[in-house]
């Protein structure tokens, strides 16, 4: 099911671009006919900021595209490697979970 669909059907969807501005994704679903309410959509390449999305509209599901765009100040690597990409990930899996999570 795409983000589209599960956005139309009142899921709260959120889309973190990393590589592409709100507008670029905003054109390319537009596209696709009209854009539902329940997705939506912020561009940043900072895990802080993300993290700080994900608390404040707490979405039912979130993507980000893509994530080995994504930067952490608090790691010591560079963005793509394996280390940066497995780690913010893992770390908002496992803080869901918990109440008071930071993701």
């Amino acid at each position: 099911m795409s983000l589209r669909e599960l956005a139309a059907d009142a899921t709260p969807v959120l889309l973190i671009a990393a590589e592409e501005s709100v507008a670029q994704v905003a054109q390319r679903a537009r596209r696709l006919g009209d854009v539902p309410a329940g997705l939506d959509v912020a561009a940043s390449t900072d895990v802080d900021v993300a993290e700080r999305l994900l608390r404040e509209r707490r979405p039912t599901l979130c993507v980000v595209d893509s994530i080995s765009a994504m930067s952490d100040d608090a790691l010591g690597s560079t963005a793509g490697s394996c280390h940066r990409s497995v780690t913010w990930p893992n770390d908002c899996v496992r803080s869901r979970k918990r109440p008071g999570s930071r993701c």
